[in-house]
């Protein structure tokens, strides 16, 4: 495919105009009868954002690409640096170094979406040996950029509207604040709109520059390195996810002993192809993780590598990195070892399929595979020892509602109901959750550096405010710990608001605690297809395994770790707000005006209540509410001038005032009870 996609890259570098798919067709010499294959290449340079679909169905090179056509060098990073940028005396952006007169000229990479100006806040990447630096995210825009609505030539601006400069094509821009709205970047009103504007709000990088694809496209599984590496092509290993997932990069694998089991735990080896300073790791850090938004999947790797490659496919043999477990009957780990493999998957096992069989709602859906059913049935019974194992050494278990959206090829909203974590996805979770305890352990048991994955556990006077609600619900806490309490309770507004209390989970190139997991060694080594951090841990251990000279300082790692740290944050807000638009579209559309919602949050002036059944939060201005009222200093309710108080959970009758799916809006009045 690699071969056709250049070929028709180059063909539309020389066109002055859109051309339609039968000419590309023609040039391609390609017989009628390849007309669907054909569709599905140009599919797949779309999803790249190397080349557009315009409106009478023909197809261009994207302006992004153009922009990027020339060769570049790779780039080589040293260091990061955070701060605001600036405009220099050329007109150009510089950055200072704080405590140094050192200045770095600023160059943005072609491939980011968003627009740098000055007074932005930036996360900057030195260039080695270079006085510039890549802007890898901004952090925070300048205060004189909004986004708004245009409406007949004007803007909203807190209680006034401004005249917007110049003529506008699109209903929604960013601009810079004044006398009038200078426009910035114009959005359209529209699924493609949404996906561009949290794109470019979150700093995501959609499309990869030509030195990047071109890297990929020569990458190739030399049989010369399978004598190298131990071969499990025979073992019985296979693969469980979701029916619509495409990069796989783990598999598993089972024996039963006398003593208890073998389970191996088989991860993409990506390390092999993407090396260390190449245009493909440089592009991969920089992106940090793949961003999975309701029907647009930003790979971190292009997809001769995610979906091809380095993917765990059926009946293709692929290198692999292997953590082989040895554990007795009860789930206790009696020992591991680490080693690169080559394996060749038996079969592609799905969730949903396998949740059925588990259920007693199905047969058993894989019998031509020998030895499946009975392997399956034996990581059935060892995950659940697993995840008791977790329960009694204190891990947290919250049982709160996430949504899946799912978006029709037209932009359309077609489903939105619960994730629900079923026995399939458990299964996986423990096999993965126990080899990255493993992999941390064999580097913290070598004293070797790495990338962890922590979790900070609440201070003092969260935890206090915290087990006061508990106690004001009627749940005694007295000698327990966190943990502990919520696995014992189901009422879900109180894990609903455990999870507000907790902070986020982070990178760090030092172990410590994961608060939710309650384990001192963890980290991320399962998903390198996906996520930086795991590709960063696979080529430690291979330099361990291989006894070669590390490839990382501890500095190096520790700048690595705070900035995928932010770039996921980027991306995991990139795909929130990309749902709640198609849910407030869907909500927009229907016609919805009245609905049941529950108390999920406030800020000093606003209370925040969330939508039932639809996951997505509005916002009612205490200003709007009988009475006056006001945050208490512990910030867990609101109380007004007769003592009458709005707490957390409390359940609401609203009515939709205002709602604006794109801008992300919703303003809500309550009508029931009369507060």
């Amino acid at each position: 495919m690699q071969l056709i996609k250049r070929e028709i890259l180059n063909f539309l570098k020389k066109q002055k105009n859109p051309i339609g798919i039968k000419r590309i067709r023609k040039h391609l010499n390609l017989p009628r009868g390849e007309m669907s294959y054909l569709r599905d290449v140009l599919k797949s340079l779309i999803r790249e954002g190397v080349i557009v679909k315009t409106e009478n169905n023909c197809y261009r090179l994207s302006n992004e690409y153009q922009t990027t056509s020339q060769k570049q060098v790779c780039h080589e990073y040293e260091k990061l640096y955070e701060g605001k940028i600036y405009a220099g005396r050329k007109g150009n952006l510089i950055f200072k170094i704080r405590g140094s007169k050192k200045v770095l000229r600023v160059i943005p990479p072609k491939n980011l979406s968003t627009i740098l100006m000055d007074s932005d806040k930036v996360m900057l990447l030195k260039l080695k040996n270079r006085d510039a630096g890549i802007v890898a995210t901004v952090t925070d825009r300048a205060f004189y950029r909004r986004l708004g609505r245009v409406k007949n030539g004007r803007v909203k601006i807190r209680f006034k509207r401004i005249y917007v400069k110049g003529r506008v094509k699109s209903p929604v821009i960013e601009y810079i604040t004044g006398k009038k709205a200078e426009v910035i970047r114009e959005f359209s009103d529209n699924a493609k709109g949404a996906y561009d504007l949290n794109m470019y709000l979150h700093s995501i990088k959609q499309f990869f520059p030509p030195e990047v694809m071109e890297e990929a496209r020569h990458l190739t599984l030399e049989d010369s390195f399978f004598s190298k590496r131990l071969d499990l092509r025979n073992d019985l290993v296979f693969t469980i996810d979701g029916e619509d997932a495409k990069d796989f990069d783990d598999a598993v694998s089972l024996k039963e002993t006398k003593k208890g089991y073998v389970l191996g735990v088989h991860i993409a080896d990506v390390s092999h192809f993407v090396e260390k300073g190449s245009c493909l790791d440089s592009e991969a850090m920089i992106r940090g993780v793949t961003t999975y938004m309701p029907g647009k999947v930003v790979p971190m790797l292009p997809e001769k590598l995610s979906n091809d490659l380095c993917s765990l496919k059926p009946y293709e043999d692929r290198f692999t990195l292997s953590c082989i477990i040895t554990l007795d009957k009860k789930g206790n780990v009696i020992s591991y070892y680490l080693t690169k493999s080559v394996i060749k998957s038996k079969a592609r096992l799905t969730y949903e399929k396998l949740n059925e069989y588990f259920h007693g709602k199905s047969e058993f859906p894989y019998p031509e595979v020998k030895g499946l059913k009975e392997t399956i049935d034996k990581m059935h019974i060892l995950s659940k020892k697993l995840r008791q194992k977790r329960l009694r050494k204190g891990a947290l278990f919250l049982n709160v509602e996430k949504p899946y959206v799912k978006v029709s090829k037209k932009g359309e909203l077609v489903d939105l109901k619960p994730q629900v974590q079923q026995d399939a996805e458990k299964l996986i979770e423990e096999f993965m959750l126990l080899a990255n305890e493993c992999v941390a352990n064999f580097l913290i048991k070598r004293n070797l550096p790495g990338i962890f994955r922590i979790h900070p556990a609440p201070d003092d006077e969260k935890l206090a405010d915290l087990f006061v609600l508990f106690e004001s619900a009627g749940y005694k806490t007295y000698d327990k710990t966190l943990p502990e309490l919520i696995n014992s309770i189901n009422d879900r507004n109180l894990h609903y608001i455990t999870l507000r209390y907790l902070t986020r989970a982070e990178y760090s190139a030092r172990p410590g605690l994961h608060f939710g997991l309650n384990k001192l060694e963890y980290l991320h080594f399962t998903s390198p297809i996906r996520r930086y951090p795991d590709l960063v841990v696979h080529r430690i251990v291979k330099a361990a395994i291989e006894k070669t000279g590390l490839p990382y300082k501890k500095s190096e790692l520790e700048w690595i770790a705070k900035l995928v740290s932010t770039l996921e944050r980027d991306a995991f807000f990139a795909e929130l707000d990309t749902a709640e638009y198609f849910i407030l579209k869907d909500i927009e559309k229907k016609g919805v005006r009245e609905c049941d919602a529950i108390v999920s949050g406030f800020s000093e002036h606003t209370l925040f209540a969330e939508l039932d059944g639809f996951y997505v939060d509005g916002m009612i201005p205490l200003s709007d509410l009988k009475g006056y009222y006001t945050l208490d200093p512990t910030g867990h309710f609101l109380i007004n001038e007769n003592g009458k108080k709005i707490t957390i959970g409390m359940k609401l009758k609203v009515k939709i005032v205002e709602i604006d799916p794109i801008l992300r809006k919703l303003k809500l009045n309550v009508l029931k009870p009369v507060l």
